[in-house]
């Protein structure tokens, strides 16, 4: 073998090990920040991987270069398996105290900052990255396709071997944040539900210690709310799935036991089971849409709105749907003497100037 095409192979391995390296470093201090534990397809420490990736794409290069595509091509599966990261395992501690406080919408929407994560498909930087590393492996394959037209079809299969560093290990895997995370999808919730006449909405947030947002929900109620209602509030719960993690969004309704609010409630959704609250008397319904999307929460949060306000109070709409309501029975009629006899005796008890009159 010529000794440029050993330094060309040694190079190959190095680049590829730091570009492993450097990935597992960053997944490490992903996880670190989430409270997770990193999981690489092979239990092995970052360095062993990087060293087996970088010694595997370079051998296997070198023998399909040598007509032996097999075996080559077995030891780049082997570099893309050391490259790969299988989902984090997230600790399930339990969270510290903490206060809930209305925020304004300009806090509680703003902007995520910015991540710089290059191997991460998910954030700008790694697309970028991919972008720019796609467009240079395209042109690298067709200058050696016109070499030899092996030398391309080898060159495009060995790219393969970027797919685990950009696919996997990334912030999708993780769980996600319940501020941050939540913030998208309760914005357009908000906006939606801002401009709904007799209805009540602000951010609401949980706040713990160093000022850190913990959690984020909206926080709603009628205007004139029935006697018993505490509020009720609009979150995020994240469902896990098979490529990551999906928002699915749920309703909590807070009120007081026996109070017009617990039994409009009980009325409505009759099958939803109550949980214990925050106070002693305090009852808890948990409610989901019938679908999991921006519609269907604020068709949910209206109807719940429109169940518990308080019809009788000054400005409140009317009621719209069937009388329901019966008159009562009147009390059966006295006998014409016992009413003779009463009305005699009430007419001697009277005064002669209550005759008079």
């Amino acid at each position: 073998m010529h000794p440029r095409s050993v330094l060309g192979f040694v190079a190959l391995a190095g680049l590829f090990a730091a570009v492993v390296w450097a990935k597992a470093r960053a997944v490490q201090a992903r996880c670190a920040m989430a409270r997770a534990t990193p999981r690489p397809f092979l239990p092995l420490p970052a360095v062993w991987r990087a060293t087996l990736a970088g010694g595997a794409i370079a051998t296997g290069v070198s023998l399909q270069l040598a007509g032996r595509p097999t075996a080559g091509g077995a030891l780049v599966a082997l570099a893309m398996v050391a490259a790969a990261h299988r989902a984090p395992c997230a600790s399930g501690s339990p969270r510290g105290p903490g206060r809930w406080l209305a925020l304004r919408p300009c806090d509680a929407f703003a902007p995520p900052p910015y991540e710089r994560d290059w191997f991460d498909i998910g954030t700008s930087c790694g697309r970028l990255a991919a972008a720019v590393a796609c467009t240079v492996g395209l042109a690298g394959v067709r200058v050696l396709h016109r070499l030899h037209p092996d030398l391309g079809w080898v060159a495009a299969i060995d790219l393969a071997a970027l797919v685990p560093i950009a696919f996997t290990g990334c912030a999708s895997q993780l769980r996600p944040d319940r501020a941050r995370a939540a913030a998208p999808v309760l914005e357009g919730v908000y906006r939606a539900l801002a401009s709904v006449p007799g209805l009540r909405v602000v951010p609401w947030a949980r706040v713990i210690g160093g000022g850190t947002i913990d959690e984020l929900r909206l926080l709603l109620a009628p205007r004139a709310p029935l006697p018993g209602l505490l509020g009720v509030e609009l979150a995020v719960a994240f469902c896990a799935t098979p490529t990551g993690w999906a928002p699915y969004p749920e309703v909590l309704v807070r009120v007081l036991e026996a109070t017009s609010a617990s039994a409009q409630l009980a009325r409505c959704a009759p099958a939803a089971r109550s949980s214990p609250g925050r106070r002693p008397d305090e009852r808890v319904i948990r409610l989901f849409p019938r679908a999991a999307t921006r519609a269907g929460t604020v068709a949910l949060a209206r109807e719940l709105s429109a169940a518990l306000t308080d019809r009788r109070s000054a400005g409140a709409p009317p009621w719209a749907g069937p009388e329901r309501r019966r008159a009562a029975p009147r009390p059966p009629a006295a006998p014409a003497t016992a009413h003779a006899g009463t009305h005699a005796r009430a007419q001697r008890q009277l005064s002669p100037l209550g005759r008079a009159c």
